[in-house]
């Protein structure tokens, strides 16, 4: 595959399959070792295991951010830069971003150890849940540094014209995080700190086979010493190309915090682990999605680039059309099938009752997740990181934090699960509403 040849002139449909279903793959395989990783938590410490890993779950979402707001970033400008011929320009915005990521593993996890114990507290950890919290977060933020770098380098990877080889890198730390996990968990008897050190040792060996991609593949853009001194002007380019998908995961973060305080308000501390398993399900219907929108990026970033935007057009409608119908299969699915599958997590039978319907309410709407994550990933992809942010914050900040707070107040823990189709709903509309209105006004512009 040529990646310039291609992304400007082979047919859409053939090439957005090319892109977007080995990023599903990859994505689908890193949801499987979250889901595998719950289900040993699960059977073999029990639902006070899946509660702490619960509660570590706002934390992780913080170091994600930060995690994207590098990778989304320094992906997008590549494209646009290679969509314009400039491959200068994308190495010195891939050098950028590992100086990001350096500094970024060093603050992480000093302020998350210094701030261990109130970040758990605020996020629903409880006396029978904190020792075992702890033991999880604390390995979970030493490891920062090959988590941003495996997501970094897959990023950069697929958006250089390689997805391929993109969704091999996250099926290395992914598969070998699923085999690791039994093993520490069990079999060493370290319990859940084992499931954050298989994550570690797993995200390590991903970022070292990436490295090694790079380091075998000279026509991809990668580290070069005339291009290595740090840009602080760049830097802010690619954290405002990063700052939608930044942005999201933090206000999640602090969303998910509400979501167990809310939950051990009404459910008791053992429900926290509802939000864990609910979470680790949603990935059925979710990253599919977000594979699809992966696979949209660099195509739309390197057309927008070269002006050629009836292939842009196309690009967004076609990926409309299966991240839909995509959502829809995995709505179903789970939907039909909700208790076998939390019976996989915990064979508590209270637990298991209280987690079903939640299922059944939280998945209501998750068919519209489809069109929430292309109207985003467009934005990103022609640089209007402004706009992108603003979608992103709808639904989580305008529409789902109220309902969380006021919802449970009138019908309890059900009051929380409804908030999730209520947000759906209204920032869906929403974004379908500005997608079509700056498409309409893109090609305006340009006729």
């Amino acid at each position: 595959m040529d990646p310039k040849r291609d992304l400007g002139n082979a047919p859409i449909s053939g090439l957005l399959f090319r892109f977007a279903i080995p990023s599903i793959v990859a994505l689908m395989v890193h949801a499987g070792y979250n889901i595998i990783d719950r289900i040993f938590i699960g059977q073999m410490v029990g639902p006070d295991g899946l509660a702490a890993a619960a509660a570590c779950f706002p934390a992780m979402m913080a170091q994600f951010a930060f995690t994207l707001l590098i990778a989304v970033g320094e992906a997008a400008i590549v494209s646009i830069k290679l969509g314009q011929g400039d491959t200068d320009g994308a190495r010195k915005v891939f050098a950028n971003a590992v100086w990001m990521s350096a500094l970024l593993s060093i603050l992480m996890p000093f302020a998350g150890l210094f701030l261990l114990d109130p970040i758990l507290h605020l996020s629903g950890a409880g006396p029978a849940t904190l020792p075992l919290a702890r033991q999880y977060l604390s390995t979970i933020l030493v490891g920062t540094l090959p988590l941003t770098g495996s997501f970094i380098l897959h990023y950069h990877v697929r958006a250089a014209g390689h997805p391929r080889a993109a969704m091999i890198l996250i099926i290395i730390g992914s598969g070998m995080n699923a085999i690791l996990d039994p093993i520490f968990i069990g079999p060493l008897g370290m319990g859940v700190q084992g499931a954050a050190i298989a994550t570690v040792i797993s995200e390590t060996l991903s970022m070292i086979a990436g490295i090694v991609w790079l380091a075998t593949h000279r026509s991809t853009p990668s580290l070069s010493r005339g291009l290595m001194g740090p840009d602080l002007k760049l830097w802010g380019s690619i954290g405002f190309l990063g700052l939608a998908p930044f942005a999201a995961q933090i206000i999640g973060s602090v969303q998910f915090s509400i979501l167990n305080y809310q939950v051990a308000r009404f459910g008791g501390e053992i429900a926290v682990g509802i939000t864990g398993v609910t979470f680790a399900l949603s990935s059925v219907v979710s990253l599919p999605v977000f594979g699809i929108a992966d696979g949209m990026q660099p195509i739309v970033g390197y057309n927008f680039g070269a002006r050629k935007l009836d292939r842009v057009r196309q690009a967004v409608r076609l990926s409309l059309l299966w991240a839909t119908v995509a959502a829809f299969i995995g709505t179903i699915v789970v939907e039909l099938f909700p208790g076998p599958a939390v019976s996989m997590f915990s064979t508590d039978a209270e637990f298991t009752e209280m987690t079903v319907r939640a299922v059944r309410i939280v998945f209501m709407t998750a068919p519209l997740f489809g069109m929430q994550a292309i109207g985003a990933r467009y934005f990103q992809a022609v640089g209007k990181g402004g706009l992108s942010l603003f979608l992103s914050l709808s639904r989580q900040l305008i529409f789902f934090t109220p309902g969380l707070l006021l919802l449970p107040e009138f019908f309890g823990l059900d009051g929380v699960w409804w908030t999730a189709p209520l947000a759906d709903t209204t920032s869906t509309a929403m974004t379908m509403g500005l997608l079509v209105w700056s498409m309409k006004k893109t090609m305006k512009e340009a006729a």
